[in-house]
């Protein structure tokens, strides 16, 4: 019997920023042609533009970093989320608008789960 000859479909709808000529976060080294690196120890300063809830993040981060043409998407992991006051951090919560400076300050490796991590510093300029 001759297979009849089918044609699929994408119907996953782009991710929003897809369509945005927009740079990613990478955290000590590049993750493809569209990643902006996160130099270990070297601060970056930024104006907050969009904060989006996430279902594979929690929360994504468009920022305007000086010196960087394109707009960087700060993609949440714990450390980030719990910076910016969206975790378990007792911490200000950044809101849109805010300028603040970000320090990638390496790995690290939980004593308790055994599981590898970023350590990131947020600070709010006030």
């Amino acid at each position: 019997m001759a297979k009849k000859e089918r044609k699929l479909t994408d119907q996953s709808p782009p991710r929003k920023d897809e369509d945005e000529d927009v740079l990613f976060s990478a955290w000590g080294e590049s993750r493809g042609d569209k990643s902006f690196v996160f130099e270990e120890g070297k601060p970056y300063d930024m104006t907050i533009l969009e904060v989006t809830e996430s279902e594979t993040y929690r929360y994504t981060y468009k920022a305007k970093i000086e010196g960087v043409d394109k707009p960087v998407v700060l993609l949440g992991n714990s450390s980030l989320n719990n910076g910016m006051g969206r975790g378990a951090w007792d911490v200000k919560l950044v809101e849109e608008g805010e300028d603040i400076r970000v320090t990638y300050e390496g790995k690290y490796k939980s004593k308790k789960s055994g599981r590898s991590g970023y350590k990131i510093k947020i600070q709010v300029w006030e």
